[in-house]
């Protein structure tokens, strides 16, 4: 990921953009190495950790299946040499961070 830009809304929904930069890659056919991810999401908070609904999903302007998109993270688990996981699982947040909230504009940050 080269770039990550987010928009704050009311009850915890995002939306984003983010350059990804597979530069170097070997890649499947119909893959570029620097392609746009826009989403839109809402996040939900639990003890300490964070899972994030995807509700929309475009790759380079294209709505993306977001099944696929779990696919996508596989593969990129496979590059990287860690374990895959998906975009639907729970993940920590930092050690202290108990919730997070947004609101238009900004987020809340409870520790």
């Amino acid at each position: 990921m080269r770039e990550l830009a987010l928009r704050l809304f009311a009850d915890n929904r995002i939306e984003g953009q983010v350059l990804i930069d597979l530069s170097g890659q070997k890649l499947p056919a119909g893959l570029r190495p620097r392609m746009r991810l826009n989403f839109e999401a809402v996040f939900r908070t639990d003890n300490g950790r964070i899972k994030v609904d995807l509700r929309k999903l475009f790759l380079e302007g294209q709505p993306v299946p977001i099944p696929l998109f779990d696919a996508v993270i596989a593969f990129a688990a496979r590059i990287g040499k860690s374990d895959p996981g998906s975009f639907n699982d729970w993940y920590e947040l930092p050690p202290g961070l108990k919730n997070l909230r947004t609101e238009p504009g900004r987020v809340l940050v409870y520790y």
